[in-house]
C-alpha cells in the first residue's frame, strides 16, 4: 500500500471468511510497507489512514497486476483537493 507503514495483524493458508478461530496480533503487530502473501494464503492487515490522497494497493507480480488485482485508496478526498492542485496542462488535457 502505496503512501503507508500498516500494520500485519494475522496471516493464514486458505481462504479467509471472516472466522474469528483466525489469531489475530493486536498487542505488538509487525509493521511493514510491503508484505509476502503466500500462495492460497491471505493477510490481515491494518493501516491508518490519515494521509490524504490516492494511494496504490497491488500486488508485485505482473500478470496479477495485468488481470486487475489491485486497488486505488482514496484518503480524506476533500483534504486531497484542497492540497493538491493540477497544472492547468492537465485540465487542458482532459478538454480535449
Amino acid at each position: 500500500l502505496h503512501g503507508h507503514v500498516f500494520q500485519v495483524v494475522a496471516r493464514g493458508e486458505g481462504y479467509y471468511d471472516g472466522n474469528s478461530s483466525v489469531p489475530f496480533d493486536t498487542t505488538n503487530p509487525i509493521r511493514r510497507d510491503t508484505i509476502q502473501v503466500p500462495g492460497e494464503g491471505f493477510v490481515i492487515l491494518c493501516f491508518r489512514a490519515d494521509n490524504p490522497g490516492v494511494w496504490f494497493f497491488h500486488c508485485h507480480i505482473k500478470w496479477h497486476l495485468e488481470s486487475g488485482l489491485a486497488a486505488t485508496f482514496i484518503e480524506a478526498p476533500d483534504i486531497a483537493q484542497q492540497r493538491l492542485k493540477l497544472p492547468s496542462s492537465m485540465n487542458d488535457i482532459c478538454n480535449v
